[in-house]
C-alpha cells in the first residue's frame, strides 16, 4: 500500500493528487486511522465544490441584476416616447441630447462594471 501511494504521488501531475497520496501514505504508515481521514477529506471536497456552487449562483445573479437595471432606463425612455411624447420634448435639443448621451454613458459604464465585478474568480 505505501510503495503504490508513493508512485501515484510521483506519477501524477496534479498537486492535489499528490498531496492526497502522501497524506494518506503517511497516515497508513503511522497507523492512524485511514476512515477518519478520509471522511475529512470528503467533508472538505464536499465544502469547496458548495463553495464554488454558491459563488456561481451569486455571480450569475449579479449579472442578470446588471442587464435588467441596464435595460430600465431603454425601456422606460421607449414607454414614455409612446404614452406621453411631450415629456421626452426637451431631449430633442443639441443639449438635451448630450444630456441624454451622458446618462446613457453612465448606464453603460454602471453594466460593465457590474457585469465584470460578476464575473470574477473565486
Amino acid at each position: 500500500m505505501q510503495e503504490a501511494l508513493d508512485s501515484l504521488a510521483e506519477a501524477s501531475d496534479d498537486s492535489f493528487v499528490r498531496q492526497f497520496a502522501r497524506t494518506l501514505a503517511g497516515a497508513y504508515q503511522s497507523g492512524a486511522r485511514l476512515a477518519t481521514l478520509l471522511a475529512a477529506i470528503a467533508d472538505a471536497s464536499w465544502l469547496q465544490t458548495r463553495t464554488a456552487r454558491d459563488i456561481r449562483t451569486r455571480q450569475t445573479s449579479i449579472r442578470l441584476a446588471a442587464n435588467f437595471v441596464s435595460a430600465l432606463p431603454l425601456a422606460t425612455m421607449v414607454y414614455l416616447k409612446g404614452a406621453n411624447p411631450a415629456f421626452l420634448r426637451p431631449y430633442s435639443s443639441a443639449f438635451g441630447q448630450g444630456v441624454m448621451l451622458v446618462g446613457f454613458g453612465f448606464v453603460a459604464a454602471g453594466w460593465w462594471i457590474a457585469r465584470s465585478l460578476g464575473g470574477l474568480k473565486a
